[in-house]
């Protein structure tokens, strides 16, 4: 089976900086824009739907993972995360439990409609969340995305070696 093609800043290993270069302008040519993140018209009149989409919208971007071709995708799961709302919300007022009278006239107790409607809707929150990092463990398989501020640091033996190798010279 072949293994999954790592991210250039994840590659470990001794690579020529001509390969690394490479593969850096192929990640780049792949990830695409993000001059034009807007609202889809599906949730534009669903308020909790549009707040939650411009909140994991304005998380994505401080890590740069969200580009113009998301935006549907995120727009269903703000979409489903309000349907979870939603049906939760019923849920408060209602029995876990209801009984249903069937056609024979017998009485037998059923889980409330509204909790398969919920865990529907949490299952595809699940789903989607795990593409975009918005849980612990996919947060933990794109970390070597993350921009980071660090400048490399200078090993000092590395830096003393260096120095001598140049002064011996």
């Amino acid at each position: 089976m072949v293994r999954p093609r790592s991210n250039v800043t994840a590659l470990q290993g001794n690579y020529s900086k001509e390969f690394l270069q490479k593969r850096l302008e192929q990640e780049k040519s792949i990830t695409g824009d993000s001059d034009n993140i807007i609202i889809p018209k599906f949730i534009e009149k669903d308020e909790i739907a549009v707040e939650e989409y411009l909140r994991i919208v304005q998380e994505l971007q401080k890590v740069n993972l969200v580009t113009n071709v998301d935006c549907t995708l995120l727009g269903i799961y703000a979409d489903s995360y309000s349907k979870y709302v939603e049906s939760t919300m019923c849920m408060l007022n209602e029995p876990l439990v209801t009984e249903y009278t069937n056609k024979g006239g017998a009485t037998n107790p059923v889980i409330n409609p509204y909790i398969k409607v919920q865990q529907q809707y949490a299952t595809m929150l699940m789903k989607i969340s795990s593409l975009y990092g918005l849980d612990p463990a996919s947060r933990s398989k794109i970390a070597h995305l993350t921009p980071s501020n660090k400048e490399e640091e200078v090993d000092p033996l590395t830096a003393m070696l260096a120095e001598l190798k140049g002064n011996s010279a």
